[in-house]
């Protein structure tokens, strides 16, 4: 069971989960970049590609951001996250709603943010 791929997906998304929900910023960024090292891995490995880790990816890191990273800061890593999973995801994936939408949503708040600098 530890092979799986959605094993490894469940624990990324808990402990990005568990990122946005730490006390401290230096528990957090612990967290964040354990879980983002698993979701990039995966990501990585298209032969397997599935829309999970790229949505789990895409989502949580909007929340980490909107939690842990300070106001003047976000519009760019809203930026860097949108074009970091854009540039990832691979062709037969490209189309797939769930991530067009997530897509428009981390763009949506990078401008929201310029917006309210």
């Amino acid at each position: 069971m530890p092979k799986n791929p959605h094993v490894f997906t469940a624990t990324a998304h808990l402990l990005l989960k568990k990122a946005i929900a730490a006390a401290a910023l230096a528990t957090a960024q612990e967290y964040k970049d354990e879980a983002i090292g698993i979701l990039k891995a995966q990501m990585a490995s298209t032969k397997d590609a599935d829309v999970h880790p790229y949505h789990i990816f895409g989502s949580q890191m909007m929340s980490y951001i909107g939690r842990w990273v300070a106001g003047e800061k976000r519009s760019d890593e809203f930026r860097r996250i949108h074009d970091e999973l854009r540039d990832s995801i691979p062709n037969h994936l490209r189309g797939h709603p769930e991530l067009r939408k997530l897509l428009s949503d981390l763009k949506r708040a990078e401008l929201e943010t310029l917006i309210r600098k």
